[in-house]
């Protein structure tokens, strides 16, 4: 505990978070090296982690030494290049390893592009996925009366598509005159 916090139990001073964070991985990385095992920027990474975070703990461990995206967007290509392998894949019939592989590939770039935009992968999805229950039970629940065994999938793609605008409105700017008033203007 003394070795690895000098900031407060020995006399070093640091001057900001930033340079904190910056000492304490300059020392991880120093014991690390110390390690005989560790060979790597990337060893020691549970592998108990959720996989989305640990792609995001990898991912980020490399940047530490240049290996990085230079922002967000610059990952978004990556992800479509993915998305194109996982298609192309499909079109060869689309083994199931080599799927797995590139499905791997997909949400290993998609993982990149959270941590670039510091928003926590695992959070993410896990309100994505709340969002698409919720949304999924009223969707079942529509169109309102008809059993669900009646209810074909066209309805129920329409019902998906009404919810969705429900719960996600149309964004509107304001600025545009009509008759010397502003009114709204979907965008």
């Amino acid at each position: 505990m003394l070795r690895r916090h000098p900031h407060v139990f020995g006399d070093v001073e640091i001057a900001s978070v930033a340079a904190q964070n910056e000492a304490w991985e300059a020392h991880k990385a120093a014991e690390r090296e110390a390690t005989a095992n560790a060979r790597s920027v990337v060893d020691g990474v549970a592998l108990a982690l959720p996989a989305l975070l640990r792609a995001a703990k990898i991912s980020g461990r490399a940047a530490r030494i240049g290996f990085d995206w230079p922002d967000g967007r610059a990952v978004i290509p990556k992800i479509a290049e993915e998305i194109a392998e996982v298609e192309a894949e499909l079109d060869a019939g689309g083994a199931r390893a080599a799927l797995e592989e590139e499905i791997g590939d997909l949400l290993f770039a998609v993982a990149n592009l959270a941590r670039k935009l510091e928003v926590e992968p695992e959070t993410a999805l896990r309100r994505a996925t709340a969002k698409f229950e919720r949304r999924f039970r009223q969707v079942r629940r529509w169109p309102p009366n008809a059993p669900s065994a009646t209810t074909s999938t066209r309805w129920r793609h329409c019902g998906w598509k009404l919810r969705k605008k429900k719960n996600n409105p149309p964004q509107r700017r304001w600025g545009t005159e009509k008759n010397n008033t502003l009114s709204p203007r979907r965008s």
